[in-house]
């Protein structure tokens, strides 16, 4: 049940990456929803920075920042005046000063006691400048196993976590990561309704000259995936046939170890598929067309990628097909629902199970885990957070 329209007071959110991306991240899932239910909600990026003088995205910013109403938020667009310049401390602090002025007016009065929401620790900064405020951040990452983890991040987020009201954190490796009693798992869920149904979607146009059975798998292609896992399979099985759905990370996977060679392999190899990155309207197809869709993770080290709460674990459960996964901490629970696969044999031994026992009744027992882990459902969690906190 929603709250009273009395408790949503002004959100002001920032997150490192722009609101208008081809598939959407937590951040829009949940604050379009915080919207949509009356939340007056501002997001940012941040401002440019001087150093961006050059790129595309400078030439396509306007001179002043400017404010987007969609999606049932306000989305900050920042100009090229009031950019940021890390080399003179006096003036990139003027910047984010002027910045944060900005959108919060485009939410509140000035007086008004707002809610600050960070989705990293890099924008910790603002937080002197959006007062009067309340802190909620939510991790949806170890950040600190990221590149360009600084010892200033980890004094931000330290910060962070002394200061903040409410934290979320998207998995329980995460909240252990911020070893604070404070932290709450708030994991990733699914818009439902748009995978309900994916099988009976059109065929997207080229998946159509791909042989079946085909594996699926939706989302970045970066360190996080096992693409010696993927080379190794494609290999043993030439009859299955890979579609990789996302945008690849080619510097980092060709700077990267473990997956460089493999990665070259894959594109070399004649059943394994890049398709792309696709708005996120168009993933359900992808989805829907797979004979099985997967979470081809590196599960072994200690990586950042070993605590993700994928986005794609109830997508793919809404869509009703079955799924195989690594053994990531925050999918066990649902190994009910969901093959899990630890090496290279029982990969293959579970997606030939997979391929071969397809039933309605699982399908269906799919499509109702997705459908108590929706979106919806994780928005109805931080509201109550949000008003608890109100009401002390």
């Amino acid at each position: 049940m929603s709250p009273p329209q009395a408790n949503r007071r002004p959100i002001v959110a920032f997150a490192h990456h722009p609101w208008v991306e081809p598939e959407w991240m937590n951040r829009q899932q949940l604050l379009s929803r915080l919207g949509q239910r009356g939340w007056p909600v501002a997001y940012s990026c941040g401002p440019l920075d001087w150093w961006q003088r050059g790129t595309p995205r400078w030439a396509a910013s306007s001179l002043l920042n400017r404010v987007e109403d969609r999606d049932n938020i306000r989305d900050i667009i920042p100009g090229r005046i009031g950019a940021r310049w890390k080399r003179h401390p006096a003036f990139d602090r003027l910047a984010l000063a002027r910045h944060a002025k900005f959108i919060r007016n485009a939410v509140a009065r000035p007086d008004e006691r707002i809610i600050a929401m960070l989705f990293d620790p890099q924008f910790y900064p603002y937080i002197e400048h959006l007062q009067p405020c309340d802190i909620t951040f939510h991790a949806y990452d170890a950040y600190a196993g990221q590149s360009g983890w600084t010892e200033e991040k980890a004094h931000f987020q330290a910060a962070l976590l002394g200061e903040a009201q409410v934290i979320t954190a998207s998995s329980e490796a995460i909240a252990r990561y911020l070893n604070t009693p404070k932290a709450i798992v708030l994991p990733n869920g699914a818009d439902v309704d748009s995978f309900l149904g994916a099988t009976k979607l059109p065929e997207p146009d080229d998946l159509r000259d791909i042989p079946h059975p085909r594996l699926g798998y939706v989302g970045a292609i970066n360190r996080k995936v096992d693409l010696v896992l993927v080379a190794a399979i494609a290999k043993q099985r030439p009859d299955w046939h890979w579609g990789l759905v996302g945008r690849i990370e080619r510097n980092e996977l060709l700077a990267d170890e473990y997956n460089a060679e493999a990665f070259r392999l894959c594109e070399s190899l004649p059943n394994v598929h890049f398709l792309g990155q696709k708005d996120r309207r168009a993933v359900p197809a992808y989805v829907g067309h797979m004979d099985v869709n997967t979470m081809c993770y590196r599960a072994k080290g200690d990586g950042w990628w070993t605590a993700i709460s994928p986005l794609k674990l109830h997508e793919y459960l809404a869509a009703g097909l079955p799924v195989v996964s690594a053994e990531i901490e925050s999918v066990i629970p649902y190994k009910s629902s969901i093959a899990l696969a630890s090496d290279l044999g029982t990969w293959v031994d579970q997606i030939s199970n997979a391929l071969g026992t397809q039933s309605i009744q699982a399908q269906e027992s799919r499509c109702e885990v997705a459908k108590a882990n929706s979106w919806d459902a994780r928005v109805d969690q931080l509201e109550g957070l949000l008003n608890e906190h109100r009401k002390k």
